[in-house]
């Protein structure tokens, strides 16, 4: 989860929307992968201290000898604008979908409950790259 209030989630044209009904106040994501973004970009969801990437032998096959790696300050979403244009690096995708599993019993991306404004924040970037 990346919430402005603890500043995980930045605040940026993006998270605040043209108008007050399309702020952003938190973001969910699922699984996917944190990378340390360049100098010419400005990251929207940024790693909170104390945040790991683990990666098991096996797909979701946490052990306790899992190879982790200490990604505070890390993103997984950030933006620049380079040149003429803009661009968008995410290391999610599930955010940006709407999925169920099992006959509805498990919820990803704007389906899940914690996922309530990720379709306001794909919006938002969507203007956002197009202007």
């Amino acid at each position: 989860m990346f919430e402005r209030s603890s500043k995980a989630l930045a605040a940026h044209p993006i998270t605040d929307g043209s108008k007050a009904a399309e702020r952003v106040d938190r973001v969910a994501t699922f699984l996917g992968c944190a990378f340390r973004p360049g100098p010419d970009f400005t990251s929207l969801l940024t790693f909170e201290e104390g945040a790991h990437s683990f990666a098991p032998d096996q797909l979701y096959n946490f052990k306790p000898e899992t190879e982790r790696l200490a990604i505070d300050g890390w993103s997984q979403g950030a933006v620049a604008r380079i040149g003429k244009g803009r661009v968008a690096v995410f290391g999610e995708a599930a955010m940006f979908t709407a999925q169920e599993l099992q006959n509805g019993q498990v919820k990803f991306g704007m389906n899940h409950p914690a996922g309530t404004q990720n379709a306001r924040f794909l919006l938002n970037l969507v203007h956002w790259l197009v202007v």
